[in-house]
């Protein structure tokens, strides 16, 4: 079943912070998932949409598959897909519109 999560992760990664999205946008493109990461300051916003199954992965992923991060929480809400990535990628700088919209987290 198609799916999508929307994830805060949080944790100490100050020093690996670009090897991180790096690392996991390319687990996400060799398991087949779409999406997006974002740094945001203190935390990663990730977005994704795939099978359950790999989406499930994917966060343990999250979790554990980057050496020298130690991650303390992933926030994970789950939604229906809604088929709005062609692929994975690294979301660069938020612009100001972008800012006001997500400030929920």
């Amino acid at each position: 079943m198609e799916r999508r999560i929307e994830c805060i992760v949080r944790g100490n990664m100050n020093e690996v912070k670009a090897d991180y999205a790096k690392k996991i946008e390319a687990e996400a493109e060799r398991i087949g998932i779409t999406g997006m990461i974002e740094d945001r300051g203190s935390v990663y916003r990730v977005i994704a949409e795939g099978d359950e199954e790999l989406l499930k992965r994917f966060i343990t992923f999250l979790y554990e598959g980057v050496s020298g991060v130690h991650v303390v929480d992933v926030e994970t809400l789950w939604y229906d897909t809604k088929m709005e990535f062609l692929n994975f990628k690294i979301k660069e700088a938020l612009d100001e519109e972008d800012n006001e919209a997500e400030s929920s987290y």
